[in-house]
């Protein structure tokens, strides 16, 4: 259905441009796993690049302001991002300082959101070709990984 929401905006805009498109009420960044690399400068985040995206297309270029918890640890390229007229969203380019932990928060049309962003010297990533299964036994769980095998062609 949202999909199906998305089209249609991006339909109306190609037929009536920029000058019809309300303003855009909400915003949030998108999910995912937030790193940055000692030492990157004005670069996104990995494996997932972090954006603010909003509700609807905006008009006009859109600066979201962006602040960090700590700027000894990340900071934010610009201090935000701009989301250019007729989009939903843009990347957040940051620097990675030093090794830690910071919280990133967005403020727009009097809203806010945060994203937490790791400083690291690599990204975590789960081996190729596996599969994570997470089984809950009560208050146990489990967290284990199985590596799939192929099977040669007979």
């Amino acid at each position: 259905m949202q999909i199906a929401k998305y089209i249609l905006k991006l339909a109306v805009l190609a037929l009536v441009g920029t000058s019809g498109l309300a303003a855009a009420e909400t915003f949030s960044f998108n999910m995912g796993s937030n790193f940055s690399l000692l030492g990157s400068v004005n670069a996104p985040t990995e494996p997932v690049p972090l954006q603010v995206v909003l509700d609807a297309p905006v008009a006009t270029d859109t600066f979201i302001q962006i602040v960090s918890s700590d700027p000894s640890i990340l900071i934010v390229s610009g201090g935000g991002a701009t989301v250019p007229a007729g989009q939903l969203s843009s990347a957040v380019l940051l620097s990675g300082l030093q090794l830690g932990n910071a919280n990133l928060t967005a403020s727009f049309a009097g809203a806010g959101a945060v994203a937490s962003v790791s400083v690291v010297t690599q990204i975590p990533t789960v081996p190729e070709a596996s599969t994570l299964a997470l089984l809950s036994m009560g208050s146990l769980v489990v967290l284990g990984a199985a590596r799939r095998h192929r099977r040669p062609l007979i």
